[in-house]
């Protein structure tokens, strides 16, 4: 049955043994059901200001429960109802200046279970470019998109709901025996509503979240002994939002379907694999406005020559593709990849997947020279890599060269290192929906270095390094420890610095006139020094197979500084005058600056003083008891920290002091499960 595989060959599942010779056997119908109920209390500060809907104690309960079916010895069918992810660790804090929202991972285990059979999208090569995701399952349950204030209606106080209920979930997935891999899943997430008080004390209530169903399908043929799959991949998002506030913002509907194929020749050493998908969104002109202007794709960018914002629109589409060939093993040294990938502008997955861009095109290429069998260490390798991407209008917004190493010393210390130069270029996000702005020339490295992680006391330090042409530079360094001094106790801590000048913030675009180098619109910018200092420490103790505790604290400081605003002065170019400096006069008072730019008054604006000081900490224990086979007691207590200054020092001793004497909100959870099974 072991089939050992050598270090010149990535080959792994297609080495495994077989076994043959079985025949006869029963085909049982596995039934599991897991009823769960959970009660929690939430613990929050008062905030002082008359809310009617603070409670120092507020208390929920839920019921729901999991089912898993074997509908065939291939294929398994799991169900939720009504699910509780109370006992999940949270999403880390963190602050975003980008115009792109935040990737976080799934971490529910419904969600998590078998998710491989749904990954789409993905071509083998070594360097990409984009690929956007078009399956991301956090879209389901998400927090609420609508308010009181979108709807139209006052309110003094509000009670959110944190997500929206899953109402149900179910998903099949299995594989045949002639090669078919077969994934579905499909959810229901109810409508949600919120409670509001109105000016005049009346209260009312308003849909927050639209009743909405999710489905992913997926199929893969294998052929020649597992050398070859063709597959395919569609989606649908549909929400019931006719005749509400929701048709102002919300898409209607999404759908996304594709194709792709892997195959291998030459001894499996080399592999040519594409992937190939279209997207439509629908709703009304004013939806699709907004997804016209969204940052994925900006139609209403000032210079471009190909995009405009169509007012009438009621559906988007567009297309995205992947193609690669890699040389992946072989006897000699030379490992490598090509692949050429594009998204044309109007391509959304975002409904149910995961995308920060379209509009695209680009080339990625590069070489890996590996040693498996050198004579002083176990194994080395080097690789050099280049990318170059263009948008749909020609303007080049990628053009980097790269190299790197790894080395493993036969201790099992391991150390690698990138370097990477990237040439002039241009930005088409950060003017958002302005014109194009040049990029400075820089470069940056990174270093990491890890002791064995194989021993009981492991621990790695690195750093990364970016300068450019304008003053600009990243510095982080970081490091990590893990303690196990038995194979039941285990703890951790990785402690993270990172400093930052970037030499392009966007702070706002102001109407005017005058600007008539800048299609009648100032684009205003500033420096920013922004300092993060961060932390992760994790204490996970096993006291029985079936009874356990894990912790997690997780410290975060970050301060961001602001000068020199600024504002471009002809697009395609890194020139900008600087308020009170090269042009114009700027002043604050109360917290707000105000900016003359041609120091005649006319064209004067405000905004507010952006400095800031964010401090935050969580923590979450979870202890598990398997009382039973297959049923579980969840203690869950859950507790974050968090204060938001506007002085944009950094002092970590003041912040710390600061965020430990900020009240606590604590939530407590407890969670009970039983299973029956057969």
């Amino acid at each position: 049955m072991w089939a050992p595989t050598p270090q010149t060959d990535n080959r792994h599942v297609s080495r495994f043994g077989r076994l043959n010779g079985i025949s006869g056997l029963n085909e049982p119908r596995r039934l599991e059901i897991a009823p769960y109920t959970a009660a929690n209390i939430l613990r929050a500060p008062d905030p002082g200001n008359g809310n009617p809907y603070y409670n120092r104690n507020q208390f929920s309960g839920s019921l729901g429960g999991d089912i898993r079916y074997g509908l065939t010895s291939d294929f398994t069918l799991t169900a939720t109802i009504n699910p509780d992810f109370g006992q999940v660790e949270a999403d880390p804090a963190m602050i975003n200046l980008t115009a792109n929202e935040n990737f976080f991972s799934e971490r529910r285990p419904f969600f998590i279970e078998g998710s491989d059979i749904f990954r789409f999208g993905d071509t083998r090569t070594f360097s990409r470019y984009g690929n956007p995701a078009t399956f991301y399952s956090r879209r389901i349950g998400r927090s609420p998109q609508g308010s009181p204030g979108r709807a139209g209606l006052e309110a003094d106080f509000t009670n959110m709901p944190d997500q929206t209920t899953i109402a149900t979930a179910v998903k099949v997935s299995g594989k045949t025996a002639s090669g078919w891999s077969v994934g579905i899943l499909d959810a229901i997430t109810l409508q949600e509503k919120a409670l509001f008080t109105t000016p005049s004390g009346s209260e009312q209530s308003v849909a927050v979240e639209p009743a909405t169903n999710y489905l992913v399908t997926r199929a893969k043929k294998d052929f020649n002994s597992g050398s070859t799959y063709i597959g395919g991949f569609a989606s649908a998002v549909n929400r019931r939002i006719g005749g509400t506030y929701f048709e102002n913002f919300l898409r209607s509907s999404a759908y996304t379907a594709g194709g792709d194929f892997e195959h291998y020749f030459l001894k499996r050493n080399w592999v040519a694999s594409g992937t190939i998908s279209w997207t439509t969104i629908n709703g009304t002109p004013e939806a699709m406005q907004l997804a016209q202007r969204s940052p994925v794709r900006y139609y209403n960018r000032v210079d471009s020559g190909r995009l405009s914002i169509d007012p009438d629109r009621t559906s988007l589409s567009g297309y995205a593709t992947e193609m690669s060939i890699q040389k992946r093993g072989g006897e000699d040294r030379w490992l490598g990849s090509l692949t050429y990938a594009e998204a044309s502008p109007g391509y959304e997955t975002n409904d149910l997947g995961f995308q920060n861009r379209a509009d695209y095109r680009a080339v990625n290429g590069g070489v890996v020279y590996r040693n498996t069998r050198p004579e002083k260490v176990q194994y080395y390798e080097y690789w050099l890599f280049s990318a170059h991407t263009w948008n749909f209008d020609g303007d080049r917004i990628n053009k980097n060269i790269g190299t790197g190493g790894f080395i493993r010393f036969k201790n099992m210390w391991h150390a690698n290192y990138n370097m990477n130069y990237n040439g002039r270029q241009f930005s088409d996000r950060i003017s958002r929906g302005g014109p194009l702005v040049e990029l400075p020339v820089n470069g940056n490295m990174n270093m990491n270095i890890s002791s064995n992680p194989n021993k009981s006391l492991a621990y790695n330090a690195g750093t990364f390094m970016r300068r450019d042409t304008e003053g600009g530079y990243n510095r982080n360094f970081w490091a990590g420890f893990r303690v196990q001094p038995t194979p039941w106790l285990q703890f951790s801590f990785a402690p993270e610095l990172m400093l930052q000048r970037n030499m392009y913030q966007y702070i706002a675009t102001v109407a005017d006139a005058a600007a008539s180098q800048t299609f009648g619109r100032r684009y205003v910018f500033s420096e920013i020094d922004q300092t993060t200092l961060l932390g992760n420490f994790r204490l996970n103790w096993t006291f029985s197979p079936s009874m356990s505790l894990q912790t997690y604290v997780r410290p975060y400081i970050s301060t961001g500084r602001y000068r020199n605003f600024k504002e471009l002065q002809a697009p395609g170019t890194r020139r900008f005058a600087v308020y009170g400096r090269d042009t114009g006069t700027i002043s604050r008072a109360n917290g707000r600056y105000t900016v003359e730019p041609d120091g005649s008054g006319e064209s004067a604006f405000s905004f507010n003083a952006p400095d800031f000081n964010f401090r935050s900490i969580q923590g979450n224990a979870v202890f598990r008891w398997e009382y039973t086979r297959g049923s579980t007691i969840f203690l869950v207590w859950q507790q974050q920290r968090s204060d938001l200054a506007h002085d944009g020092g950094f002092n970590p001793g003041r912040d710390l002091g600061e965020l430990f004497r900020t009240r606590p909100t604590n939530v407590f959870l407890v969670k009970v499960s039983y299973w029956f099974g057969s």
